[in-house]
């Protein structure tokens, strides 16, 4: 338990605390009404509180629809609405934004506000009824993971398609079929506790879910990196970090083949999974060559 599963720059959360956060959020959404098959909306920006939001939708048998934080509010209620969610978590102090939300959605806003300096972690929610906000200290909620029913059909995580063929729309995947894939995922890449696997993928997108997941399962540590580092950022977050997996977008990895070319500096990789993009098959073997 005490062994580190996540990290984002300078913070750093243990196997433990990971599943006493997210059992304490699990049994908190739980108790705002949170069954199998119902969908909870993630507005959440890149943190450990991300995935800690994951886990708990997870571990309640629900389905969680990630949406970026920067979306305009109009086009996060018509997202939501689209995919029939009614609840919502959103990482931000309480504020009309998710005011406008709860209104919109005809539902419940909840914010997960952390209070950094005293570790102490809150969950408000808001009813589109009265918008007066309640709180519930999550440190209250047992540490243990909650009690349901979960059939491998019942409904996971939710994705939205690109649009390129009209408007967006929202794919979802089971419990059974994504621990299937996880299942397999892990067996592929080998990973061992020791490994730490640095992931860019942005939540929002599917391919993210192996590259969170496949590490936590298996005992590993995953490394959040960002989607504005430079070549530079990264290198120094691997060697920081003693990165063995990496998963970067095609030009995330363009980038770190000019960087480790520019700076002659070898890296100690197991596995590299690069994708989004096209890859140049040159530039793939810059980067087998360091």
């Amino acid at each position: 338990p005490n062994a580190i599963a996540l990290i984002d720059g300078e913070t750093r959360l243990s196997y433990g605390e990971l599943e006493r956060q997210s059992n304490r959020l699990a049994h908190s959404l739980q108790h705002s009404g949170l069954k199998p098959d119902d969908i909870v909306g993630l507005v959440l920006s890149r943190t450990v509180n991300s995935v800690v939001a994951m886990l708990a939708v997870l571990k309640t048998g629900a389905a969680f629809l990630p949406l970026s934080p920067n979306t305009p509010n109009a086009r996060l209620i018509q997202a939501l609405r689209d995919a029939g969610v009614k609840q919502v978590l959103w990482e931000a102090p309480y504020s009309d934004a998710a005011n406008d939300l709860a209104a919109g959605l005809d539902g419940s806003v909840h914010t997960l506000h952390t209070d950094n300096s005293a570790e102490h972690h809150w969950l408000w929610w808001l009813s589109a009824d009265t918008r007066l906000p309640a709180c519930l200290v999550l440190a209250d909620q047992p540490d243990t993971p909650p009690a349901v029913e979960l059939h491998p059909e019942n409904a996971a995580y939710l994705i939205h398609t690109s649009g390129s063929t009209g408007t967006p729309k929202a794919v979802c995947v089971s419990h059974g079929a994504l621990a299937r894939h996880i299942a397999a995922a892990a067996e592929l890449y080998a990973y061992q506790p020791h490994d730490r696997a640095l992931h860019f993928a942005a939540f929002t997108f599917d391919a993210a879910m192996e590259q969170w997941l496949t590490p936590l399962v298996s005992g590993a540590a995953l490394v959040l990196g960002h989607g504005d580092w430079t070549g530079e950022d990264s290198l120094a977050a691997m060697t920081r970090h003693q990165v063995s997996v990496l998963y970067p977008p095609t030009s995330h990895a363009y980038h770190l083949v000019d960087t480790l070319a520019r700076l002659n500096q070898p890296i100690n990789l197991s596995v590299v999974c690069v994708g989004g993009e096209a890859v140049a098959a040159d530039r793939l073997a810059s980067l087998k060559q360091w």
